[in-house]
């Protein structure tokens, strides 16, 4: 596996790491400092990758060690910090104070001063430290300098603060909402008000926001939420009190996504407030907690007003609608795209190459854009589907045969990519598959990997409830689907098969479409959109050869078309269908190439 190595890269390899959390110096921001010796470049090691990024100036990077010269260390167990926890500074109370932070509640939530070294300041100053606590032990330490606004960490600040002391049962039994903020500071500010349960993100708002939402490549930074899992999942409600900017935005739309829309809700703040330290400012305690216990349902389902939809309106009018993401295949690209919240309906007759095409559409989101995919696929247990995606990666057969094979090498660092960017919900324990407990799988993925699509392929294989009409069934599926779709801003593959296509004289077999998808006309209502995968010399008209026999005018070859059936909205694409060659040695889809318009 090929990977270009910047100058930043190669040293970091050169340092010889061990695997685990290393904090060292970064190569991106070194020379911009006085303290030539700060570490604030946080690297993560395994056996397989480096992943690291700059507390100070943002940088990140993701180097695949298959390949590399450098030997692979020997592991080093990960350790808590030995936390020397003193007392809050006189100068620090103060500051706090000023920020409407009583001392009482900076005990409360274990808050220390330290000198620390801080960029900013060019040397040591005054910190406020705050402790990142999992299971009674410290993992990390999170340094506010008092002035400038600066921050240095010791350790691995990885969970959500303060979720340590979070006690979601009531003393009468009921649960409690858990607060999620955008800042310590804000959490604080909760505190302070009398509202429990309060936490804050440890990294904050996303550094880069593109078109108000997170890059998928930033995924890796909401493994806090993950860590979180067993008090979201207790969580009746989660509440979402981020900046009311557009990267506090892009952080509340991120985290709804990940535990659950349906779960979370949000705050409104008063004019001229952008976060809850500045509603304690500027109209105290009480209003903090009226605007808590005010917490609307994020808007899945429910009557709103216009205003609460006023943010999005106006973004809206300002960029346009927008488009989905594309395929990677450029005929393609003009009549279908990938939107998030959406399902896509796809069908087509046996052999026709729908998984393939859509696995060749997971791999060029995955490849381009970073999206990570949950893959519930019946027909294409794990182990077999595995290599198909692995020949995607490598451009290789897996398998050997005429032509040459990927070498372990390659294998390995496939099946690495793999493992970051595909979840499989298999069926490994026999018991049936209901929709519910497939989108329950999902949703953990969603959780923990952030999945950006879900494929289902196919619905026969679902076992349905046996006291309604089929046509309901089908329909009540489309709908939780569309819900889970809406709910975790995600994309639905639905692979359905057709009704049995018979030929119609010398016409050939119809391309079946949502009407020919056999239990409902819901499959075409339902759908935001609608695909079919076809391979043209299946449907081609008949002739009579010279034996007599009804044979397709079109030979079979490698070439598949794609017809879009249904497109909710114009923006997204359109009806209309185009073509891809497919190769079968490495199962790789290509856009057709024109020769009579190529000068050679």
């Amino acid at each position: 596996m090929h990977q270009e190595l910047s100058r930043e890269d190669t040293w970091i390899i050169r340092q010889g790491l061990r695997e685990g959390q290393n904090r060292i110096v970064c190569p991106h921001c070194v020379q911009e400092r006085k303290n030539k010796r700060d570490t604030p470049l946080s690297v993560e090691v395994t056996a397989k990758d480096i992943t690291y990024r700059c507390w100070h100036c943002g940088a990140t990077g993701h180097i695949w060690r298959d390949g590399l010269e450098a030997k692979p260390a020997p592991v080093r167990e990960v350790v808590p910090l030995r936390l020397v926890a003193g007392e809050l500074s006189d100068r620090a109370a103060a500051f706090l104070a000023h920020r409407g932070i009583s001392r009482k509640t900076c005990d409360r939530a274990g808050l220390f001063s330290e000198m620390r070294y801080f960029r900013k300041v060019e040397g040591e100053a005054e910190g406020i430290a705050f402790p990142y606590m999992v299971d009674g032990e410290a993992v990390g330490v999170k340094h506010r300098c008092i002035e400038p606004k600066d921050y240095s960490f010791d350790g691995s600040a990885t969970s959500l603060w303060n979720i340590d002391k979070v006690q979601l049962e009531n003393f009468d039994g009921t649960l409690l909402p858990l607060i999620i903020c955008e800042g310590e500071m804000d959490a604080l500010t909760a505190m302070h008000a009398g509202v429990a349960n309060a936490t804050s993100v440890p990294t904050g708002a996303p550094l880069k926001v593109k078109e108000g939402r997170v890059d998928p490549k930033d995924d890796k930074t909401f493994a806090y939420l993950w860590r979180a899992k067993d008090q979201i999942n207790k969580a009746q409600k989660v509440i979402l009190c981020t900046d009311a900017d557009e990267p506090g935005h892009a952080l509340a739309e991120e985290i709804a996504r990940r535990v659950g829309k349906a779960k979370c809700w949000t705050v409104e703040y008063p004019d001229e407030c952008k976060d809850l330290n500045d509603v304690l400012l500027k109209h105290g305690s009480e209003t903090v907690q009226e605007i808590i216990d005010r917490a609307v349902p994020w808007p899945v389902a429910g009557l709103f007003g216009a205003d609460h939809y006023k943010d999005r309106v106006l973004n809206l009018y300002a960029k346009g609608p927008g488009q989905g993401e594309k395929t990677g295949f450029s005929d393609i690209d003009e009549i279908y795209s990938v939107s998030p919240g959406m399902v896509t309906v796809v069908t087509g007759i046996p052999g026709s190459g729908k998984s393939e095409f859509f696995d060749a559409v997971m791999y060029n989101l995955a490849r381009n854009l970073g999206w990570k995919f949950g893959v519930c696929s019946f027909e294409n247990p794990p182990s077999y589907h595995i290599p198909k995606l692995a020949e995607k990666y490598t451009g290789k057969p897996f398998f050997d045969g005429p032509t040459t094979r990927m070498s372990a090498s390659e294998r390995d660092g496939a099946l690495t990519w793999i493992n970051e960017h595909f979840a499989f919900i298999d069926h490994a324990d026999g018991e049936p598959s209901t929709i519910e407990s497939i989108l329950e799988r999902a949703a953990t993925a969603c959780l923990r990997l952030g999945i950006r699509g879900l494929i289902i392929d196919p619905f026969n294989y679902i076992e349905m409830p046996k006291d309604d009409t089929e046509t309901n069934e089908i329909s009540s599926v489309l709908t939780k689907l569309k819900f889970f779709a809406v709910a975790h801003d995600l994309h639905v593959w639905f692979v359905a098969h057709p009704t049995k296509m018979r030929a119609e004289g010398n016409s050939g077999i119809p391309v079946p479409k949502g009407y020919d998808i056999s239990g409902s006309a819901a499959w075409f209502g339902k759908a935001d959109f609608g695909v079919t995968v076809a391979r043209p010399w299946m449907h081609s008209p008949l002739k009579t050869d010279e034996w007599g026999d009804r044979i397709p005018v079109i030979q079979k070859d490698d070439m598949v078309e794609v017809h879009v059936w249904k497109v909710r909205f114009k923006w997204m694409g359109k009806v209309g269908s185009a073509k891809l060659e497919y190769n079968p040695v490495n199962g790789i889809y290509t856009d057709v190439i024109d020769w009579s318009s190529v000068q050679i």
